[in-house]
């Protein structure tokens, strides 16, 4: 297991470029060679986790171009209970010729290329970002497969978004349903963000004292009525702690009371983000004992590796408690981290991608 450590120790190394390399192309340079390494980690993993050989068998259920008529090889392709994207990009490679291997790289690099586009426009410290979206995300299992990419799809949509180029936001999005349908539900979710900071809060505050049988009843209902193969996610009872359940307050507290108090302190990407983190806290309160709704809330906690690092610019250049936000992030990035390499297999690497 010490691969894994070996790993996330080079990055977070790597993370202390921001605050001590000065030339913003150094720092992106970086970035690009720490996501390479991040992919290629995540993509040549062999059966590590859960997830690995499940997905393999409906690799090998896809059908052949040369399986009989079309309409034999549609057949086929239809009944693999999984989303029309995913399935189309892995019945190309394999018709191609490539082997399972190649549809774990192909999700994990694309969840990473992703990443490193969206960042520079979220976030000063690239980095950090990295290291924190690695330290907490990449390591549960469902990350570096099909939620991976719609996630980073649904970011990369947001950015399209701010950046006024609206069809291609609704491009991506459509992009990110097909590789999961659960960005159906964030779709739904995304109204919220256009209430005022103190309306956020405030539906934040309802769902602290909202009966929680009444949304896992709404929930299940939804789910059935989509036909959507998630039944299972509604046994898992199992509660958050409330460790955890504090943290995630705690984490993002302080910007969030800035910024309902000096509205001017932030600018619209940086509000943006709190909103996202607040939506995510919604959703994690939703989820204590509904593991379906902690999946769609994984994708706006995305935020705290954006937001964390913004409070290295609240203190004075070359200050002690810079050092100490450093330390406290990283800290942060290896109690999320440790705890999930508990359900991993020993490390093994497969190289054999056709």
């Amino acid at each position: 297991m010490s691969i894994y450590y070996i790993i996330w120790a080079f990055i977070a190394i790597g993370s202390i470029a921001d605050v001590s390399f000065e030339k913003w192309q150094d720092k992106r340079a970086l970035n690009l060679f720490l996501c390479i390494v991040a992919s290629l980690f995540c993509g040549l993993r062999f059966e590590c986790d859960n997830d690995f050989l499940p997905y393999v068998g409906h690799w090998n259920n896809l059908p052949y171009f040369s399986d009989g008529d079309f309409s034999n090889v549609f057949s086929k392709f239809s009944s693999i209970k999984l989303e029309f994207g995913y399935k189309l990009v892995a019945v190309i490679l394999k018709n191609i010729g490539f082997a399972p291997q190649a549809m774990f790289v192909f999700c994990s690099v694309v969840t990473f290329y992703l990443f490193y586009k969206v960042t520079p426009y979220f976030t000063r410290y690239p980095n950090l970002a990295l290291f924190l979206f690695f330290s907490q995300f990449i390591v549960l299992p469902f990350m570096q497969i099909r939620f991976g990419v719609c996630a980073m799809l649904i970011w990369y949509s947001f950015y399209k978004w701010d950046k006024h180029q609206k069809w291609k936001a609704v491009l991506f999005f459509i992009f990110a349903i097909s590789f999961h349908n659960l960005a159906f539900v964030v779709l739904l979710l995304l109204p919220l963000l256009k209430l005022k900071m103190k309306y956020l809060i405030g539906v934040l505050v309802v769902v602290l004292f909202m009966p929680l049988h009444l949304v896992s009843d709404f929930a299940l209902a939804a789910v059935i009525l989509m036909g959507w193969n998630y039944g299972d996610y509604f046994e898992d009872s199992a509660t958050l702690s409330f460790v955890s359940y504090f943290l995630n307050f705690v984490l993002v507290l302080p910007l969030i009371i800035i910024a309902f108090y000096k509205k001017n302190y932030f600018n619209g990407i940086e509000k943006n983000l709190i909103k996202y983190y607040i939506l995510f806290l919604i959703g994690f309160t939703l989820s204590m004992n509904l593991s379906i709704i902690a999946r769609i809330a994984i994708v706006f906690s995305i935020s705290i590796c954006f937001l964390l690092p913004e409070y290295l610019r609240m203190v004075k250049e070359k200050s002690v408690y810079k050092a100490l936000i450093l330390v406290g992030i990283i800290l942060y990035g290896l109690m999320k981290y440790m705890p999930w390499l508990q359900y991993y297999k020993p490390y093994n690497f497969n190289l054999e991608l056709i």
